[in-house]
């Protein structure tokens, strides 16, 4: 309910223009594990698109992460793991884009 009040309030300030949501992520590694991190980003970018949104942007594609050259290992936002294998996540957002 929070999300979708907040998605309506959006709407409202955006008016005519489209509103898309932009990386919105769910991390394995602090946050929740593999079957939450799915319910959560599949229940909530369903709502996004319910509620009227434009698009939504999923942070993001692969937990393999690198920044000025250095691997990162403490991110775990993927909707893959690593290796590229698809976790939950993966096929929850497939349904929802579907």
């Amino acid at each position: 309910p929070t999300l979708r009040n907040y998605l309506i309030r959006l709407q409202h300030v955006a008016g005519e223009k489209p509103l898309v949501l932009g990386e919105y992520g769910v991390d394995t590694h602090r946050e929740a594990d593999v079957q939450t991190q799915a319910q959560r980003l599949g229940r909530q970018i369903a709502a996004a698109f319910e509620e009227g949104c434009a698009g939504a942007f999923v942070f993001a594609f692969t937990d393999d992460w690198f920044v000025h050259g250095h691997q990162i290992n403490d991110w775990k936002f993927g909707l893959t793991y690593a290796d590229r294998t698809p976790k939950p996540s993966f096929g929850a957002i497939a349904d929802v884009f579907r």
